[in-house]
């Protein structure tokens, strides 16, 4: 690209920002601009956000390592009590269990996923 399309599409683009700002400090536009023009304005401008200054430099942290220990601690002793419950025990399958269940799930894969369907009888009944 020569020079010369260079310099126009710089002076182009330098012109439609010089635009932009002009329309932003314009009073006659914000009056008759929608509401949210004004706080657009003020963010394109970089007004209204708190000051880096303000942000507190040290935020105390409610999660110390003694109360994390103490959560820890809270959930071994309730995963210890629920091992021990009869109530939350996972029965072993036995070997003939899980063969009987093995094949119902591959029937059941082998006719489309579909559960089989009771075959209506030839006579209505009343």
């Amino acid at each position: 690209m020569s020079a010369r399309p260079l310099t126009l599409l710089a002076l182009g683009a330098l012109a439609l920002v010089a635009g932009c700002a002009s329309v932003m400090e314009n009073r006659t536009v914000s009056r008759i601009a929608p509401e949210w023009f004004e706080a657009k304005s003020k963010e394109v401008k970089g007004q209204g956000y708190p000051s880096l200054s303000d942000v507190p430099t040290a935020a105390p942290t409610p999660n110390d390592k003694a109360e994390m220990q103490a959560v820890a601690d809270r959930l071994k002793a309730e995963a210890a009590r629920m091992s021990s419950d009869p109530a939350y025990a996972v029965p072993d399958p036995d070997d003939a269990a899980a063969r009987a269940k093995a094949a119902q799930l591959r029937a059941l894969a082998e006719q489309g996923g579909a559960p089989p369907q009771p075959k209506p009888s030839a006579t209505p009944t009343p």
